[in-house]
């Protein structure tokens, strides 16, 4: 993981512009939330941890029936990842048609008792892609 410096701006990500076919295996980024131990959010730091795309078949065992709009990200007992304060959080990856970074999901789940263990949810923005342009038009 790596710590983000305070003080620094951050830019938003941009969208992708057409439907992802990230690869599994493509390294991306997450951003969470680091907090002690004792439960006080007073101290929490925003975190960086580096994830890989998993195949969907990788997150069979949460049993949802439609992976389509998900991304499997993460490894099996790394110790390393998001957790279920994170959610919301972004997802940025390297987009090889736009050869830049974009947001490719927003955290949706993790294993509630293990959530380090097991690789987690993300929607894909790709797929809502639509309706996120049409709703920016309307405002």
């Amino acid at each position: 993981m790596t710590q983000l410096p305070g003080g620094h701006p951050v830019s938003l990500p941009s969208l992708p512009l057409h439907s992802s076919n990230f690869t599994r295996g493509l390294r991306c980024s997450a951003v969470g939330w680091k907090c002690p131990d004792d439960g006080s959010g007073d101290l929490c730091t925003a975190y960086e941890v580096e994830m890989p795309l998993k195949g969907d078949r990788v997150c069979d065992f949460y049993h949802l029936k439609h992976w389509g709009e998900k991304l499997c990200m993460g490894s099996f007992d790394t110790g390393r990842g998001v957790c279920q304060g994170d959610s919301g959080g972004p997802l940025v990856c390297y987009d090889a048609l736009q050869d830049k970074r974009v947001l490719a999901g927003v955290l949706s789940f993790v294993h509630i008792k293990r959530p380090l263990q097991y690789p987690a949810g993300y929607t894909d923005v790709s797929t809502f892609l639509d309706w996120i342009h049409d709703t920016l038009e309307l405002n």
